[in-house]
């Protein structure tokens, strides 16, 4: 079964059929962690194949949003759509390959991290796209920074 969905962000108003559809945030969506008096600093994101994205400062991944809704089909997501993520200023992170259409069947993870004084960020631009058709299904803009400080 399909689901029609018009006029989502990155679909310039026309109507596209997927077994599931959803949009990635239309703003900057950013992901850091700020540390005082030494240590390590971490920041990342990670697309999961149910749809979910999360967000990691710290010690762990949090839910923060979705790049599809499932509506209740008992299927993944990740089955039909393929990421690219690509790295537009910054430092390079750390995880799966930049540039390359990568299967959204398994979690796909960047992440920065800093250990001591000093300062890592990236700013990627992430496309999904229909693994059979290959039109794009949303970009968005995701950023990273990680600090550490000493007082």
């Amino acid at each position: 079964m399909a689901l029609v969905v018009t006029n989502l962000v990155g679909f310039g108003g026309k109507s596209y059929v997927a077994p599931f559809a959803g949009a990635i945030p239309g703003s900057t969506q950013s992901s850091s962690e700020q540390v005082f008096d030494g240590g390590n600093a971490d920041a990342g994101w990670r697309f999961r194949s149910d749809g979910t994205v999360d967000d990691w400062e710290g010690a762990s991944y949090s839910p923060d949003h979705s790049w599809s809704d499932p509506s209740g089909s008992g299927r993944e997501p990740g089955d039909y759509f393929e990421i690219r993520a690509v790295k537009s200023a910054g430092t390079t992170p750390d995880g799966d390959s930049l540039s390359t259409w990568l299967p959204l069947t398994t979690a796909r993870t960047w992440t920065l991290s800093q250990s001591g004084d000093g300062a890592k960020s990236c700013t990627l631009t992430i496309t999904i796209r229909d693994v059979n058709t290959n039109d794009t299904l949303d970009t968005g803009t995701y950023e990273l920074s990680a600090t550490v400080t000493t007082i």
